[in-house]
């Protein structure tokens, strides 16, 4: 995926940064917990069919800044919007 449509595309939800999983081929909101699917080169970026992932998996993904979203949010499985 081009870096430079990285840097344009923004959460649907809360409209915050998005950090590309290429391994997992997913875009993540880290405030959210919300992982986008990437098929074919193209951002599925519906919030119905983002996957909600939790606080663990967060951590393997990037571990920079993991505890400022552990810190925001005591439910490891709610979203922090609804």
């Amino acid at each position: 995926m081009n870096h430079n449509l990285i840097d344009l595309l923004v959460c649907p939800l809360c409209k915050g940064q998005l950090q590309h999983d290429k391994a997992n081929q997913r875009l993540i909101c880290r405030f959210d917990r919300l992982a986008f699917a990437v098929r074919d080169g193209v951002p599925i970026m519906l919030i119905d069919q983002a996957e909600t992932i939790d606080l663990d998996e967060l951590k393997k993904t990037s571990p920079a800044n993991f505890d400022n979203v552990e810190a925001s949010n005591s439910d490891q499985n709610q979203p922090l919007h609804e």
